[in-house]
């Protein structure tokens, strides 16, 4: 199963909403406690997270994510708990690619997107001195030029948009993992790398 799809399926799901139909929950603090829907209790001490998305049934000494949650509560297995929240978030669970023969192709205009994006994150740092002050603290100051570093710049879709400009669709913007589909509705993405120092691998 494809690591980033599931990572922006768990970004797409309201754990608090999911959770909240199988037991009531009440906001405490950041978090939310309440019964655990595994068990049979009369204190509260299941509590979820919205702002890390995971659960804790301190009862039961176990937690998890979204997946996880459904799981057990369903009694299903991993992709079948990956569906079954897929369709909650209106999203399609990608098939495998291997035998598709634009799969090369795809890969060639990714790794050019990936290219001009790496350029952004160089100029990215070159404008942005707090970034710079930063990578001087950790002693990185003298091979940033070399190692090609940068930063994912202070807009939250910043380089989103100037990909848009350079040519390239939103679902390849979307689909390289420089960014993600924040609302599937209407498609508009976030760049997932904003607001942090950028190491290439090359």
């Amino acid at each position: 199963m494809d690591d980033r799809f599931l990572e922006d399926l768990k970004n797409r799901t309201d754990l608090v909403q999911l959770i909240g139909r199988y037991t009531p929950l009440k906001k405490s603090g950041k978090n939310y406690m309440g019964r655990s829907p595994f068990r049979n209790e009369r204190t509260p001490s299941f509590s979820v997270s919205p702002d890390k998305q995971v659960w804790y049934d301190f009862g039961a000494s176990e937690g998890g994510d979204a997946i996880r949650f459904l799981e057990k509560i369903e009694n299903i297995s991993f992709p079948e708990a990956v569906e079954m929240l897929a369709d909650m978030a209106g999203m399609e669970v990608p098939q495998d690619k291997k035998q598709n023969p634009k799969n090369k192709e795809q890969k060639h205009d990714i790794y050019q997107l990936h290219k001009v994006a790496a350029e952004y994150f160089v100029r990215q740092l070159k404008e942005t001195p707090k970034a710079e002050i930063y990578l001087k603290d950790r002693g990185l100051g003298a091979v940033s030029g070399a190692w090609q570093l940068g930063y994912g710049g202070d807009a939250k879709d910043g380089l989103s948009k100037f990909l848009l400009k350079q040519g390239f669709s939103e679902k390849l913007i979307a689909e390289s993992g420089v960014s993600f589909e924040r609302q599937f509705g209407d498609k508009s993405i976030q760049d997932r790398f904003w607001g942090r120092v950028m190491i290439p691998i090359q």
